[in-house]
């Protein structure tokens, strides 16, 4: 999981994984469908946040680590480079215009 480090940051280049979890059947948990559901989803999230997770990294090691330099942050894949699913509504669309 740690080689993932790198690919998990925010737009400011802070790395942000701090966890990670055994694999999750969520068409198991939630129905094939899970992935096109719109609206309420909270119960995704909160059974996401009852797996156990295992810690990635210590705070220590956090709060020594550098931001992604220039060329990191040019080569990270921008959420923006992907489609809009064809099921999302334009309310969606414009509330992650800026993402």
């Amino acid at each position: 999981m740690i080689t993932y480090w790198d690919d998990y940051m925010n737009g400011k280049g802070v790395r942000t994984l701090r966890s990670y979890s055994d694999p999750v059947n969520l068409a198991q948990e939630f129905g094939e469908g899970w992935a096109e559901v719109r609206g309420n989803v909270f119960r995704i999230a909160e059974h996401m946040d009852e797996v156990k997770h295992y810690r990635l990294v210590e705070q220590a090691s956090i709060n020594v680590s550098r931001p992604a330099d220039v060329f990191m942050l040019k080569t990270t894949v921008s959420q923006r480079e992907w489609p809009e699913p064809a099921n999302m509504g334009d309310d969606a669309v414009a509330r992650n215009a800026n993402k």
